[in-house]
């Protein structure tokens, strides 16, 4: 079985934490990385799920996806939890719905894979989904100038707007259209 781990912006080398973003009643004292058995759930896991993605697509942007893959085989048992423990005893109550692990060793081998998110089917925030999900992702091999373009705005945005840097998806939610903008300029 692969697990994956999926981010906005290419990790050079994981590192243990605990999430800022956690639900309510989540564990905040184990340092993990939080992994999942596919890519898509690996999205709906995150705090904004499907949102900066379907944003985007709202404005045309191919967006890069770091895609992390893990083979369960060259993980020890000991340092994987896996969906029923995290719900049980770390109060991850999504975690059986989203096939959420954690790992608790951050020199496990991985293979990393860079795919361009090029359109996404998309659920309505309902009673039982309070988030808009992503259902299916359309993803593809290649580094379009476009999405190079986004990754070269967004990473300058974060740092002028804000001084420091923070994560692709946050900005893409909240500088959309300003990031469509100089994406387009820059091509």
């Amino acid at each position: 079985m692969k697990l994956y781990h999926v981010s906005y912006d290419r990790i050079r080398k994981f590192e243990l934490r605990i999430p800022q973003n956690r639900l309510p009643g989540e564990d905040s004292r184990v340092p993990r990385i939080c992994l999942s058995t596919s890519v898509e759930r690996c999205i709906n896991a995150k705090p904004s799920q499907g949102q900066a993605l379907y944003t985007a697509q709202q404005y045309g942007l191919r967006t890069a996806l770091y895609i992390y893959e893990f083979d369960v085989n060259d993980i020890p048992t000991d340092v994987l939890i896996g969906p029923d423990e995290l719900k049980r005893q770390f109060g991850v109550v999504d975690a059986k719905i989203n096939g959420e692990h954690w790992l608790l060793d951050c020199t496990i081998p991985y293979k990393e894979t860079r795919k361009e998110f090029v359109r996404g089917s998309f659920l309505p925030p309902d009673d039982c989904h309070p988030y808009a999900f992503a259902l299916r992702l359309f993803l593809e091999d290649g580094h379009s100038a476009l999405a190079e373009n986004i990754e070269a705005a967004v990473a300058k945005m974060s740092q002028r707007k804000t001084g420091r840097r923070i994560t692709t998806d946050m900005v893409i939610l909240a500088l959309s259209g300003e990031i469509a903008t100089a994406a387009h300029k820059i091509s």
